[in-house]
């Protein structure tokens, strides 16, 4: 059997150059980390993918309260259904001309613009507010934010549980992940901070537990302001993205909108 001669990339004189082979190595396992091919054990930013899901168990458990059929086959074919009922009664809505705002102009839909529906009073008293409101950047209200309530103290090494003894790079490690700004752009953004070191503070600075306990430092300090009172107690909060059960009715749980 014929061995295959070295790609160029890496070899030099016919040769495997050892330098070029291992920064190869490194590039590939690089992209293979950030695809989620390659994952380190142990890690929060490059964990198996299936880390990232429910345990079978509560898989289960979460799927037996599921307000429609689990069957994959029932469930598409009821869709199915639906939709085509859905797509007849629209078209003869829109053949009759009962659409309020669309029409069908020469085989061409056409759909008004919907109008502005906020006061002008109201577009006036946003402007006058918003100029009162001082322009500040966002990594200078992060640090005022950090200096005011301390949450950097939670931020400590997941081994030893030292204080990182630069701030500004737990800063801009959290700022990276709130924005999905990715840490390689938020290195060229930040000056002083290097990729090298907001990668060495994502991965034993920043995790779960010190999140967790950095948020819960935060309330503790809202609380504490006298204006906070006017909220209640703060034991109920309604806020984009929570969770509302809304039963097992299968015939119609899954069109309404709990918000």
């Amino acid at each position: 059997m014929s061995r295959k001669p070295a790609p160029p990339q890496i070899s030099e004189g016919g040769k495997i150059n050892r330098q070029r082979y291992e920064t190869a190595v490194l590039a590939t396992l690089r992209d293979k980390l950030r695809a989620g091919d390659v994952w380190v054990e142990g890690t929060r930013a490059y964990q198996r993918f299936d880390a990232y899901l429910l345990p079978r168990k509560a898989a289960q458990e979460a799927i037996a309260d599921l307000p429609f059929d689990i069957d994959a086959k029932t469930y598409l074919a009821t869709k199915t259904a639906e939709l085509d009922r859905r797509l007849r009664h629209f078209s003869h809505q829109l053949r009759t001309g009962r659409l309020p705002g669309v029409a069908l102009i020469r085989e061409k839909l056409k759909v008004q613009p919907l109008q502005a529906i906020t006061p002008p009073e109201a577009e006036t008293l946003d402007r006058k507010l918003d100029a009162l409101l001082p322009r500040v950047r966002i990594t200078e209200l992060l640090l005022e934010v950090a200096e005011r309530t301390g949450f950097l103290a939670a931020f400590r090494d997941i081994r030893s549980g030292k204080e990182h003894d630069k701030p500004h790079a737990v800063l801009a490690a959290i700022l990276a992940d709130g924005t999905n700004l990715g840490l390689e752009r938020m290195a060229n953004a930040s000056q002083g901070v290097s990729y090298a070191q907001l990668a060495w503070t994502q991965n034993w600075y920043i995790s779960t537990e010190n999140y967790e306990a950095a948020l819960a430092q935060i309330v503790r300090e809202h609380h504490r302001l006298p204006f906070a009172r006017n909220w209640g107690e703060g034991i109920a909060a309604s806020s984009d993205g929570q969770f509302f059960r809304t039963g097992r009715n299968r015939s119609g749980a899954a069109e309404i909108n709990a918000k």
